[in-house]
């Protein structure tokens, strides 16, 4: 499953990318609004 995490905080982003990472997730990050739009653009993730 391909999910987006977004969010200013970039400590929280990879902590979070760290872990569903390790339960198999494939994972896309952004840092602002601007960045989540063409990820999901770009990725469709699920």
């Amino acid at each position: 499953m391909k999910l987006l995490i977004v969010d200013h905080d970039r400590y929280l982003v990879e902590m979070l990318t760290s872990w569903l990472k390790t339960l198999g997730f494939d994972i896309s990050r952004a840092y602002t609004g601007e960045r989540a739009r063409s990820e999901w653009e770009e990725g469709q993730p699920d």
